[in-house]
């Protein structure tokens, strides 16, 4: 048994670094008055979507936005949960976005924001945290593994605690360490 070796799914992090921040928002038309959340996979039910927005629905500061990315079978219940909120002129369902183009949404984003329990290598995560992105998420095997606590917080599967990890991160005065941590980070996979 000890002749197996675990070799973590690799990401390209060239790719995903090769935006700052500020070039990202202008290429996509963000202003800066705008704190961005940032989430991505196939909207489907286990992904737990509806988590994400229920959490979003709970932060206090009016001036942030969420962008979803990523297309599925769940996208109209999703909309609908998001009008339900009063959500729907801060919530951006981007749709499915050309592989290239991912990179400069997430390097354009504050924090990337993730509900799902059933990602087996966080592989998403990696990429955000490539592009230099803050995590909040919920605790969970694949992004646990992923994260480290310098750049990010895990949660409890619920919409209050994720709220609460959204919250905590969006308030960390050290915002430029917290991004950095993230790109070594995923350098490290």
């Amino acid at each position: 048994a000890n002749h197996v070796s675990v070799v973590p799914t690799g990401v390209e992090t060239a790719k995903f670094s090769a935006f700052s921040h500020h070039e990202a928002r202008q290429k996509l038309g963000w202003t800066s008055e705008h704190k961005t959340l940032v989430t991505i996979g196939r909207l489907a039910k286990e992904k737990s979507f509806d988590v994400v927005i229920r959490a979003f629905a709970r932060v206090q500061d009016e001036a942030t936005r969420l962008v979803i990315i990523g297309g599925g079978d769940e996208k109209k219940n999703l909309e609908a949960l998001a009008s339900e909120l009063g959500l729907q002129d801060r919530v951006e369902f981007a749709g499915l976005v050309p592989f290239d183009e991912v990179p400069i949404y997430l390097a354009a984003s504050d924090l990337f924001v993730f509900a799902s329990v059933t990602e087996t290598q966080g592989l998403v995560t990696l990429e955000a945290m490539a592009s230099g992105l803050p995590v909040a998420a919920v605790d969970a095997s694949g992004t646990r593994e992923a994260v480290s606590p310098d750049c990010s917080v895990l949660t409890e599967a619920s919409d209050e605690a994720l709220a609460a990890g959204i919250e905590q991160m969006l308030q960390r005065t050290d915002q430029d360490s917290a991004r950095q941590a993230a790109q070594v980070r995923a350098k490290e996979f």
